[in-house]
């Protein structure tokens, strides 16, 4: 504010004066020539991360007073955030209380994977029509945990899926565990398909009865296998027989009996569809 003298004189040299007033605003905003870089961080354990000082990064200028300038942001550094893309406001004020903004951003980012503490058990079918089996559903048993996404947000699958047909043999399933960051970790089950086995047949009885033989004597062991109903006679279906030592009561005294795994001791006996 400037004051202005206003001077009156006559031709006898009287004077008069007054003064007015000359008011000079700045009403121009400071300039942004270059806004704040975007900046990004890793969260935490507890899936958080902390707002950096963006204001350092803001080149201004101001055609009055471009040292009495502020720069303030907001959210202001230090404030926690979580996840995600946050956006970061810049405000240049002059010593007329004009002001200006831009915008940069803050991401935040989670790239630590869930945990898988419990993968799914093995499990078995037998082969039902053309001797195969639907795989089922392995993800019921999955638990895992993510710093981030809540356990039960967590994305689990399985390949293959479940309700897939599937033949003889063992086959991998991958379950997979992926949380709302697109961060994913696997473990593998296993799937089995076998024949259908009926048992054993005299003169060998099945458990919970305990067969007696004499020492030495050799028994013969006679089994059924199926597979959709209908019975296996491929004597490749059996790789090898094998014993194991299981505790006995009732009787004075047991030793393992070991079985004969040689093909050449095995045949098929059509009449009575056993091998």
């Amino acid at each position: 504010q400037h004051n202005i003298t206003i001077t009156v004189k006559d031709a006898s040299n009287n004077v008069a004066t007054c003064v007015a007033t000359f008011t000079v605003t700045d009403n121009n905003p400071p300039s942004i020539t270059t806004c704040a870089p975007n900046q990004s961080a890793v969260v935490n354990a507890s899936c958080q991360a902390l707002v950096p000082n963006f204001t350092s990064g803001v080149v201004v200028t101001d055609g009055c007073n471009p040292g009495l300038v502020v720069i303030t942001q907001s959210p202001t550094a230090g404030t926690i955030v979580g996840v995600g893309v946050h956006y970061i406001t810049i405000t240049v004020t002059d010593s007329e209380n004009n002001s200006s903004q831009c915008i940069a951003t803050f991401t935040v980012i989670d790239n630590t994977a869930p945990t898988i503490t419990n993968c799914p058990a093995d499990q078995a079918a037998f082969g039902g029509v053309g001797c195969e089996a639907v795989v089922p559903d392995f993800t019921a048993g999955v638990v895992a945990t993510d710093n981030c996404t809540p356990q039960g947000s967590l994305m689990i699958t399985q390949s293959p899926a479940a309700g897939t047909m599937v033949g003889l043999g063992s086959h991998t399933i991958t379950i997979t565990v992926k949380d709302a960051s697109n961060n994913s970790v696997t473990c593998t089950a296993s799937f089995v398909v076998g024949y259908s086995f009926a048992g054993f047949f005299e003169p060998v009885e099945n458990p919970p009865s305990t067969n007696l033989a004499k020492a030495g004597k050799t028994v013969p062991i006679k089994f059924q296998l199926t597979c959709g109903g209908n019975y296996i006679s491929d004597l490749s279906a059996v790789t090898s027989i094998t014993s194991v030592s299981m505790a006995c009561t009732g009787v004075g005294e047991t030793e393992l009996i070991h079985a004969d795994n040689s093909p050449s001791g095995l045949h098929y006996d059509f009449e009575n569809n056993q091998f």
